[in-house]
């Protein structure tokens, strides 16, 4: 894609074509959805589900809960996820330095598919918890000690 864009632009290509340059990369990528193993929890030892989260299988629903992620978390470009499966995306993408096309064949989806949970849900974890971010000094149960053990 890279590539077309680039000799599209360099060359003095019209805006148009610029545009469909981009819009055909997009959904020659939304394309590659389905074409491995979908994404299942269940599938997942307990250990890899710790790997690549960063937490216990049993945590994961509570944390779902917690942060009030609905059962089906909908982006603004219309894709629709499993609210268990967008925090499985988001924990993946914070528990290890990670690009988005390195999660793709993980969870069976585009990277604008990926980009677009991970930012829907992250804005609604932000917006039902977010306000515990903004001074930990707040929080009576973070102490130094607790800090350091």
């Amino acid at each position: 894609m890279e590539n077309i864009l680039e000799d599209v632009i360099l060359g003095g290509g019209a805006d148009e074509d610029i545009e469909f340059a981009i819009m055909n990369n997009i959904l020659i990528n939304r394309d590659e959805e389905g074409q491995g193993p979908p994404f299942e929890l269940e599938n997942l030892s307990d250990e890899e589900v710790v790997k690549n989260f960063r937490f216990q299988r049993g945590h994961l629903q509570r944390i779902k809960n917690v942060f009030l992620i609905p059962d089906e978390v909908v982006t603004e470009a219309g894709d629709r996820v499993n609210g268990l499966k967008a925090l499985c995306i988001v924990l993946k993408r914070l528990a290890y330095p990670s690009r988005l096309i390195d999660l793709k064949t993980f969870f069976n989806m585009s990277a604008q598919s990926l980009s677009q949970v991970i930012r829907t849900t992250v804005d609604i974890m932000i917006a039902q918890k977010g306000d515990l971010l903004l001074d930990l000094n707040l929080l009576q149960w973070l102490d130094r000690q607790k800090l350091e053990s």
